[in-house]
């Protein structure tokens, strides 16, 4: 089951990382992927981000996304409800002695012969997207 999962610290207050990570349009700044975020109303349990992302050797795809769990600031929950792949995810935050610590976890159980399609790209693509927390951590404290 492809998953990944990193903790950074950012030396930024909770307050503005929290506002950062839950403004959809922001996420085109750190996930190169991302092409298109935008929410369907304010960022609240149960609101639905429009999003398109680039993939390998099919292009521009839907992978809308529905926040699952909504708890300002300290984090929240999220799935992608539209589109080949869709991960579960959490981002939470917490203050740390340096600034703002932020964990950020994905997971999908990839089911039957998607599997053998989807695992590795899948995979590759969950690392590049915690990984990208570092462009986060210049935006924020540039």
């Amino acid at each position: 089951m492809p998953s990944a999962e990193r903790t950074i610290t950012i030396a930024a207050p909770l307050e503005k990382v929290f506002a950062f990570f839950t403004t959809p349009a922001n996420d085109v700044q750190w996930r190169a992927e991302l092409v298109e975020a935008t929410p369907e109303g304010p960022m609240a349990l149960g609101t639905i981000i429009r999003q398109v992302v680039t993939a390998p050797a099919v292009g521009k795809v839907a992978a809308d996304t529905e926040i699952t769990a909504w708890d300002p600031p300290n984090g929240y929950a999220f799935k992608v409800i539209a589109g080949p792949v869709r991960p579960q995810g959490t981002i939470s935050f917490k203050e740390a002695e340096a600034g703002t610590a932020v964990t950020f976890k994905l997971a999908v159980d990839i089911k039957g012969p998607q599997k053998l399609l989807f695992n590795k790209p899948t995979q590759a693509s969950m690392n590049a997207t915690v990984a990208a927390l570092d462009k986060v951590k210049a935006i924020l404290e540039g």
